[in-house]
């Protein structure tokens, strides 16, 4: 039995299509791309953190305990409910905040200076948002 380009022979399907390749084509640099554009790239997710930071850290007078529940804003997916007594609930709290504010009154009013100060070492930051609070608040020292 046949069929369009296929042939059964001894209960094995054998494909009659035959890939040719081309092989005309010119080798390319996969590398980076290179831009005839001399701009730079996009700037960083993280540029201009720095200047909606608060003066001191003190100002950070966010909550420092219960259940706290974040605005859609800084937590549009996911959960938006933290109790801040459990530490893996608070860890999330914090990255959640430091990764989606975009004001000074987010991280005013939202943040602790004295949970933030507690938790920093142990918080994974991508390392540019990291650089930018410890330059700017040295007291939080290295990670």
């Amino acid at each position: 039995m046949r069929s369009a380009g296929i042939g059964i022979e001894a209960d094995v399907i054998v494909s009659r299509r035959r890939f040719v390749f081309d092989r005309s084509f010119e080798p390319r640099d996969n590398g980076f791309m290179k831009s005839s554009d001399s701009r730079r790239g996009l700037p960083s997710r993280w540029a201009g953190v720095g200047a909606k930071l608060p003066p001191a850290l003190e100002n950070l007078a966010g909550p420092s305990g219960g259940v706290v529940e974040l605005p859609v804003d800084l937590a549009w997916s996911g959960d938006r409910s933290f109790d801040l007594a459990d530490p893996v609930q608070r860890y999330l709290y914090h990255v959640t905040v430091l990764t989606s504010a975009v004001t000074r009154e987010h991280y005013t009013s939202w943040l602790n200076a004295g949970l933030l100060r507690g938790d920093w070492s142990r918080l994974r930051l991508p390392r540019p948002l990291r650089e930018i609070w410890q330059e700017h608040f040295p007291e939080l020292g290295p990670g």
